[in-house]
């Protein structure tokens, strides 16, 4: 299965993609990204056949991303464009309810060890301070062995743009822990401007 995601960076990272592909930064002290370690980007829903509807597309939640959370000043924002191949037996969909509760369900066993240690195994920064536990249980339970996670991993979240708060998901998050499935990368946009 072959799928597009849209990852938005500064223009000096974007450049420093494009020629050396990505890197994955992950460290016994390096706190995960909400889904663990990895590389992000959105995917867009198809709502035309059922799927959920977000207020955005995939391309514009990668531009709201970098501007807001990452603080990417306007006129140095890139938007990259991932093809990604999926081996469809070997990555996990987080919106299938199987898939859900199931790691929900070893979530609530390890969550109070994990809350416990946080601070002996972590460094404090800027992800850390977020408090998104979701990223730091599902390292732990493929550090103990309880789970494998694969190479990619699917989930729709909410991510707090322009300051809101919801309870409504607003994008569909693809994190790549293996950067030899993503076969081609472009950049689309810069300074606002689509190429």
């Amino acid at each position: 299965m072959i799928v597009t995601a849209y990852h938005g960076t500064s223009r000096k990272n974007a450049k420093k993609i494009l020629t050396e592909g990505f890197r994955i930064e992950k460290g016994r002290q390096r706190y995960p990204n909400d889904l663990g370690h990895g590389i992000y980007g959105y995917l867009d829903s198809s709502p035309e056949k059922g799927d959920v509807y977000f207020m955005q597309t995939a391309r514009e939640n990668a531009l709201l991303f970098a501007k807001q959370i990452r603080k990417v000043p306007a006129k140095q924002i890139v938007v990259l464009k991932l093809t990604i191949q999926i081996d469809i037996q070997n990555y996990l969909d987080l919106n299938q309810l199987v898939n859900r509760n199931h790691v929900l369900h070893l979530y609530q066993k390890i969550i109070g060890g994990v809350l416990r240690d946080i601070k002996k195994e972590y460094v404090s920064d800027r992800i850390s301070r977020r408090r998104q536990m979701d990223g730091v249980v599902l390292e732990k339970l493929n550090q103990v062995g309880i789970i494998s996670l694969p190479p990619v991993v699917i989930k729709d979240t909410f991510t707090r743009f322009n300051g809101i708060l919801s309870n409504f998901t607003n994008g569909r998050e693809i994190v790549i822990r293996d950067p030899r499935y993503i076969h081609f990368i472009e950049a689309i946009e810069e300074q606002g401007v689509m190429k």
